[in-house]
């Protein structure tokens, strides 16, 4: 089940995420824009970094230009500001704005990385474990990994534990993946609740497998898009004997008095 998990690596970023220390609720969207194009004008990093993100969103008032926003966002990571260095470094990953380039993305990521960022450290460790950008380097991206998921990073705890599903950087370890697995399914990550239900379909890195435990995490992942965890669910709903599918019935309508296979209870 390794590497099908591998597969499943989240790498559909946007350029800008959130804005940083911001309060917007406090005043009128048009007035906080204001101020903040105002501190940007004059040279602050962070309001710079936020600029940005309104532009790339159309958000505060502000008309949406992707041009623009990511001209500030420049302006921001110059200053050394880490959330911008690591949005810079996705835009060069991703060729978001001009040509993909893996070596000036691996260089940023490592600026912000260094500053504590988690989700510099993340990318700069899957970089790492890929050789993306930069010779590859398992050991160092094994600890970066770690970093970012002291700082309960999702990503980084989806990505670590499917390097523990494979053996790849670590000794292969079950438990350490469901651990992580379940980890990134609790804040919400649709491809870590996938795994932890495929885990539990399989019976792999858990005491006893469990469909019952299974189709939960798999109905929260499809819920969110995840069709993998679709087509898994038709599979555990199944009758063991005629095929037949049934959602909430423990013995089977077609064949009465055979139990489906979701009926395995923890």
């Amino acid at each position: 089940m390794g590497p099908a998990l591998l597969a499943c690596r989240i790498d559909t970023r946007t350029v800008v995420t959130a804005a940083v220390g911001t309060t917007p609720d406090t005043m009128a969207p048009s007035a906080h824009a204001k101020s903040t194009r105002v501190a940007a004008e004059g040279g602050c990093a962070r309001s710079q970094y936020n600029l940005s993100v309104f532009l790339w969103r159309g958000e505060q008032g502000v008309a949406k230009d992707e041009t623009q926003s990511l001209r500030w966002l420049q302006r921001a990571a110059a200053q050394g500001l880490a959330h911008a260095e690591a949005r810079v470094g996705f835009n060069f990953m991703f060729g978001r704005g001009g040509p993909r380039d893996a070596f000036a993305a691996v260089a940023l990521f490592s600026k912000a990385a260094a500053k504590g960022l988690a989700e510099a450290q993340r990318e700069l460790a899957f970089c790492l474990s890929k050789g993306t950008g930069c010779i590859q380097d398992l050991p160092s991206a094994i600890n970066l990994y770690h970093q970012a998921v002291k700082q309960e990073d999702k990503i980084a705890q989806y990505d670590l534990a499917a390097l523990y599903c494979v053996g790849i950087g670590v000794t292969q370890d079950y438990t350490e993946a469901m651990k992580l697995f379940s980890m990134a399914a609790a804040q919400g990550c649709s491809h870590g609740q996938y795994s932890v239900g495929k885990m539990y379909a399989e019976g792999v890195g858990v005491k006893k497998k469990c469909n019952w435990t299974a189709k939960h995490f798999l109905t929260l992942a499809a819920a969110q898009g995840c069709e993998k965890s679709v087509a898994l669910l038709k599979e555990i709903r199944k009758c063991v004997h005629c095929g037949t599918l049934d959602v909430h019935h423990l013995i089977c309508g077609r064949c009465r008095l055979v139990r489906y296979c979701n009926a395995d209870r923890a």
